[in-house]
């Protein structure tokens, strides 16, 4: 059941393994990444669309995310943002990424068709038409370092580990950090502070 969880805090809840989360905070590095994502987003006279926010909160995300070492023999591998499944984004993903790069990694955009495909990316994101075998697809993914998003009700419940939410015409995002941590992934705490829902 959703519940409040105490003066100033969010509406949040489900089971004791949710934690409630300050809105003081949250608004301070929301405005900051705000402006992160103003920048990531080209700008238009009505605004950007909703995939065009989510591909810029994806963008986003790979800066709050810290993965294994890399490659051992020292050459930056590329940052692979993968689709899977029928692609809402249009081109809004290229855009974010263009010309981009973070730690000496350059950033791609890949369209995959299954799971092997798959386990060479770095972000995943998993379309709403694949939630007939989103399980398997994750099932399909132990083992490997792939961080992965949705945007379709009951992914986090089940596995990925990011799942946006839509409130209105706002887009928040829920985590499970559980899911990120079995696949060695370590979310930033300040990334978490900003999640509506923490799975843990």
């Amino acid at each position: 059941m959703l519940q409040l969880c105490g003066e100033g805090s969010i509406l949040v809840g489900l089971d004791s393994r949710i934690r409630c989360r300050s809105l003081a905070g949250r608004f301070v590095l929301l405005g900051w990444i705000g402006m992160s994502l103003l920048a990531a987003v080209s700008a238009a006279a009505q605004g950007p669309g909703e995939y065009q926010v989510k591909a810029a909160f994806i963008y986003n995300f790979v800066k709050f995310v810290e993965w294994p070492a890399g490659n051992p023999d020292g050459i930056p591998l590329p940052l692979t943002v993968c689709v899977i499944g029928d692609d809402p984004f249009d081109n809004a993903l290229d855009v974010a990424v263009r010309g981009k790069s973070f730690n000496g990694r350059e950033f791609q955009v890949r369209h995959v068709a299954d799971v092997q495909e798959a386990r060479s990316c770095s972000v995943l994101f998993i379309s709403t038409s694949e939630r007939a075998r989103v399980r398997s697809l994750l099932e399909g993914l132990k083992g490997t370092s792939v961080l992965t998003v949705g945007d379709t009700p009951g992914y986090a419940k089940q596995g990925c580990m990011i799942n946006f939410l839509m409130e209105g015409n706002k887009v928040r995002f829920e985590i499970n950090a559980g899911a990120a941590s079995l696949a060695n992934l370590k979310i930033s705490s300040k990334l978490l502070s900003l999640a509506k829902i923490v799975w843990e």
